[in-house]
């Protein structure tokens, strides 16, 4: 009695270990093929390294709205430059990233363009890279570039006013680049300046 009681206890070993292994082995196929599917090869471990090597030597993507909102912007602002614009973002970065070695801007695209009373706000898009701790880093960053009155001069933003230098009339709206009353055209009357405002990120 006491041989089969042990006979069936090895029995027992024996199909737990089979039905382990087997188990082991499906999941083991399972992980080659999810690998040699995502990445191309059999070692999930291999496939993520490859995959961060790869995003380490790939610029980040860009929302690039040139052909759309630029005629907008120059529109409101005829002698808007572009090239110049996205000079100065790149200006911008470098100082942004000052501290880090080997950085390089790859691209700078307009996102998105609002206007508001007093500051009309283009927002641009760029992407670089750089070295950190002996490893590539690659950046998307967004830009809040502004074309505002200049306020800072001003001890009380609120006794800031302009007349129209043709009819007299009180200008509220300085964005229009018109006379509301008269229509007549004009330069700005009170400074403004393109700024980066904000860097953020993304």
């Amino acid at each position: 009695m006491g041989n089969f009681g042990g006979l069936f206890f090895l029995a027992g070993v024996i199909i737990l270990v089979v039905a382990i292994s087997t188990a082991v082995y499906k999941v083991k196929r399972k992980v080659r093929e999810f690998s040699q599917m995502a990445f191309g090869t059999d070692s999930l471990m291999d496939g993520f390294k490859q995959s961060e090597l790869e995003a380490q030597q790939t610029p980040k993507s860009l929302a690039g709205m040139d052909a759309v909102v630029l005629p907008i912007i120059k529109k409101d602002f005829p002698d808007f430059n572009v090239d110049v614009a996205k000079n100065h973002i790149r200006g911008e970065l470098k100082k942004h990233l000052s501290g880090k070695d080997s950085v390089k801007i790859h691209k700078v695209v307009i996102r998105d363009y609002k206007k508001h009373k007093y500051e009309s706000v283009i927002t641009m898009q760029a992407s670089a890279e750089y070295i950190e701790k002996s490893v590539k880093q690659q950046k998307r960053y967004d830009f809040k570039y502004v074309y505002a009155l200049a306020l800072s001069k001003y001890a009380d933003n609120s006794k800031i006013s302009a007349v129209c230098p043709h009819c007299g009339g009180a200008v509220s709206d300085m964005t229009l680049g018109h006379c509301e009353y008269c229509g007549a055209q004009m330069v700005d009357i009170i400074e403004r300046n393109w700024t980066v405002k904000e860097i953020i990120e993304s």
